[in-house]
C-alpha cells in the first residue's frame, strides 16, 4: 500500500514539475499574441482540467503521437498485405471484430444524447434564463450564468472525448479518414474550448457551442446508421443521401460562427482575443472542409465517371 501512495506521490510530483513548466509558457504565448485570458473564470476554474492548460496540451501531445504511431503502423500492416499473394479471402473487405462493432455503436448513441443535451440545456440557459439576444453578449460571470458554464465545461471535455473517432478509425483502419483536416480539427478545438471555458465561458460562446452540439447530433446519427445498415449501395443511398447536405450544414456552421466572430469583435460585446482567435480558426476550417467537399463530391466524382 505504501509503494501505491509513493507511486502516487511521484507521479504527482512529476506532473507538478511539467504544469510549471508548461503553464506560463502558455500564458506568455497567448500573452504575446494578444489573447489575454487572466484571471480565471470564478464558475469553471475548479472543475477538472480547467485552471491549467497543461492537461489539454498533454492531452494533444498523447493524442497526435497515439494517431501518428496508429497511421504507421496500419500503413506498414496493409503494405505487408498488399505485397503477399492475393486469395480470394484476402480480398474481401475484412470484417470488424464484435467488440469494435459494439463500441462504434456505443459511441455513436452517446454522442448523439450528450449533444442533444448540450444543445437544448446551453440554448435554455443563454435564452431563456439569462435573456441573451442571438449575438452580442458579453459574458458577466453572475451566478445566474454558472449552469450555462458548467454546460460549457461538459462541451469542452467532450472534444477531449471525441478523440475517439480517430481511434476508431485507426481500429477499422479507415487510413483515408484520418485526414490532415481530420486531425487538425481535433487537435486544435479542444484547446480552444479550454480557453473559453478558463476565461469567459458564457456570453456569445453559447452561439458557438450550441450549434456546433446541433451540427454533431445529426453527424453522429449519419455516423451510427452508416455502421448498422447493411453494404447494399441501393439501401445505403435510400438512407445515407444526406451526408453530401451534412457537410454543407457544417461549413454553414462555421461560416456563421466567423460572421458572428467578426461581429462580437466589432462590437466589443466579447472578449476581444478569443473573438479574433474564432475568426481566424473558422477561415482555416471553411478552407480545409471546402476542399474536402469539392475534392470528395466534384473531384472524386469526375475521376469515378471517367474511370
Amino acid at each position: 500500500m505504501s509503494t501505491y501512495y509513493t507511486s502516487v506521490e511521484n507521479m504527482s510530483t512529476y506532473y507538478t514539475s511539467v504544469d510549471n513548466i508548461i503553464k506560463p509558457a502558455v500564458f506568455s504565448l497567448l500573452d504575446g499574441v494578444g489573447l489575454h485570458l487572466e484571471p480565471s473564470c470564478h464558475l469553471t476554474s475548479h472543475l477538472p482540467l480547467v485552471s491549467s492548460p497543461t492537461p489539454v496540451i498533454l492531452s494533444v501531445a498523447a493524442y497526435l503521437v497515439l494517431v501518428s504511431l496508429g497511421v504507421l503502423l496500419s500503413s506498414s500492416k496493409n503494405s505487408t498485405t498488399s505485397s503477399s499473394s492475393p486469395s480470394p479471402s484476402s480480398q474481401t473487405k475484412r470484417k470488424d471484430p464484435y467488440w469494435l462493432a459494439v463500441v462504434v455503436l456505443f459511441h455513436n448513441v452517446f454522442l448523439v444524447a450528450l449533444s442533444l443535451y448540450m444543445c437544448v440545456r446551453i440554448t435554455y440557459e443563454a435564452l431563456v434564463v439569462n435573456k441573451y439576444n442571438v449575438w452580442g453578449n458579453a459574458f458577466k460571470g453572475e451566478e445566474s450564468e454558472r449552469m450555462l458554464a458548467h454546460t460549457i465545461w461538459i462541451f469542452y471535455v467532450s472534444k477531449l472525448y471525441e478523440f475517439m473517432d480517430t481511434f476508431i478509425m485507426l481500429l477499422k483502419g479507415n487510413l483515408r479518414q484520418v485526414s490532415f483536416l481530420h486531425v487538425y480539427h481535433h487537435g486544435t478545438i479542444s484547446f480552444i474550448w479550454w480557453a473559453i471555458t478558463f476565461h469567459a465561458p458564457g456570453g456569445d460562446a453559447y452561439f458557438s457551442a450550441a450549434l456546433n452540439s446541433w451540427v454533431h447530433v445529426l453527424m453522429y446519427a449519419y455516423y451510427f446508421l452508416a455502421a448498422t445498415l447493411p453494404k447494399e449501395p441501393s439501401v445505403r443511398s435510400r438512407y445515407l443521401w444526406w451526408g453530401k447536405y451534412l457537410t454543407l450544414f457544417q461549413m454553414s456552421q462555421f461560416a456563421a460562427n466567423f460572421v458572428q466572430g467578426i461581429y462580437a469583435y466589432a462590437t466589443g460585446s466579447y472578449h476581444s482575443g478569443i473573438s479574433a482567435l474564432l475568426v481566424g480558426y473558422m477561415v482555416s476550417l471553411l478552407f480545409l472542409f471546402g476542399n474536402f467537399f469539392v475534392q470528395k463530391h466534384f473531384a472524386g466524382g469526375k475521376k469515378k465517371k471517367s474511370a
